[in-house]
C-alpha cells in the first residue's frame, strides 16, 4: 500500500478555483484515496480579505460541502482552513475562492493512499 505525501499551492481568485483534485488511480494502476492533513490561507496583501474552501463530492453528484464560507483573512495574517483531516475518494476536488484578485495564497497537505 504506497503512501506518497504532495504539497500544493494555489494562489486564490475571485472565482472558483481548483486547488486539488484526487487522482482516480496512482502511478501503479491502483485506486486512490487522498488524506488532506493541512489547508492554511495567508493574505499576501495589506487588505483584508474573505475565503471560501469547498470540497466537491465526485461519487454524490459533485455536491458541494463548505469547509469555512466568506471567513474574513486579516492583512497579512494566515488561517487554518480544515480542523481535522479530510479523505478525498477518486475525482474529489478542494476549491477555493477569494474576494480580492491574488490575495491569498493557499497551502495545502495531502497523503496520497491506494
Amino acid at each position: 500500500m504506497p503512501n506518497t505525501f504532495q504539497s500544493v499551492s494555489q494562489i486564490c481568485n475571485i472565482s472558483l478555483t481548483d486547488v486539488y483534485t484526487c487522482p482516480s488511480t496512482n502511478s501503479a494502476g491502483n485506486v486512490t484515496a487522498s488524506i488532506v492533513t493541512l489547508c492554511q490561507a495567508a493574505n499576501v496583501t495589506n487588505r483584508a480579505d474573505v475565503l471560501t474552501v469547498l470540497w466537491t463530492d465526485a461519487s454524490n453528484g459533485n455536491a458541494v460541502t463548505r469547509l469555512v464560507y466568506q471567513v474574513p483573512v486579516p492583512a497579512q495574517q494566515a488561517i487554518g482552513c480544515l480542523t481535522g483531516k479530510l479523505v478525498l475518494k477518486p475525482g474529489d476536488k478542494l476549491r477555493a475562492q477569494c474576494g480580492i484578485f491574488n490575495a491569498i495564497e493557499l497551502s495545502v497537505s495531502v497523503l496520497e493512499t491506494s
